[in-house]
């Protein structure tokens, strides 16, 4: 295979590195032969994207979703298995696999153009590397870490320029005398769901506690307006009213996999309109 071929489709990023590879597959025989690759196993995805294997792309997207599916369904260790696996394998299948498209798109290449140098320009576009992958996978966690310092911000400006207090806690009588507890992982306070509605200036609503190991004894709610997020960035930048965002500390006793009900005095009415979450919650673990 024409080195001068290869070099334009691989580009100018790691070219050295990839024909040693390429090298030596075709002298073991080509086909798909083991070899490790460490960014292809650590980045997997970013990283097909990155050397345009949209296939093998789209193919990780997909395992990330049926991971997904398989840890809601409360299987976590399967699904990090799952994950884990298919890094390995594209680890050292992964030159194996861009020497195969490089040299299907090299010999289409040979075959449509007569030119030398047009078919160098081809594979060039054909191959080469979409550099702005690393820049918008590298944005993904420092928009991660914004967001957690900036919502804490925003909760804060609402709070005051509403007027309203941070935490509503009712009667703890109703609920009886409260017991030490821990911060649930977040694996297991994603289990917890539940309903709610507004009447009379009461929260009432039902969690429903899907963990196997924890008696839930305390939820702390989010309850705000639509779009908040949005709308308070917005309000921030014209000077506007921030949107209402209020937090509730709900005393509560949800064995594993029951249903209980619960009802807290907030400052909503009725036909105003709302949006809730489990932001955290507490309990013991059996």
């Amino acid at each position: 295979m024409a080195r001068e071929l290869l070099e334009g489709f691989i580009g100018p990023r790691s070219t050295a590195y990839y024909l040693r590879g390429f090298d030596s597959i075709d002298k073991r025989g080509g086909g798909v032969r083991p070899s490790w690759n460490w960014p292809a196993f650590l980045f997997s995805a970013a990283w097909a994207l990155y050397r345009k294997m949209y296939i093998w792309f789209f193919g990780f997207w997909g395992i990330t979703i049926v991971a997904g599916i398989v840890e809601k369904a409360g299987v976590p260790w399967v699904s990090s298995l799952l994950l884990l696996i298919s890094m390995v394998l594209f680890g050292f299948y992964a030159n194996a696999l861009y020497f195969g498209r490089a040299t299907r798109a090299i010999a289409h290449a040979n075959t449509a153009l007569d030119d030398a140098e047009e078919r160098v320009d081809y594979l060039r576009r054909k191959g080469g590397v979409h550099a702005w992958v690393p820049w918008v996978f590298g944005a993904i966690p420092a928009v991660g870490i914004v967001a957690a310092v900036a919502l804490p911000l925003l909760h804060d400006r609402t709070s005051d320029k509403r007027g309203t207090s941070t935490f509503s806690r009712p009667d703890s009588s109703t609920y009886g005398t409260p017991v030490a507890s821990t911060a649930l992982p977040i694996d297991d306070k994603e289990r917890l769901s539940g309903r709610t509605s507004i009447a009379n200036g009461m929260l009432v609503g039902n969690i429903y506690n899907g963990t196997s190991h924890w008696t839930v004894t305390e939820v702390i709610i989010n309850l705000y307006e639509p779009n908040w997020f949005i709308r308070s960035i917005e309000a921030n930048k014209s000077g506007l009213p921030v949107p209402r965002f209020e937090r509730y500390r709900v005393p509560i006793n949800v064995p594993p996999l029951t249903n209980r009900e619960f009802s807290i005095s907030v400052n909503w009415e009725a036909n105003e309109q709302y949006e809730w979450n489990i932001d955290e919650a507490r309990g013991t673990r059996n």
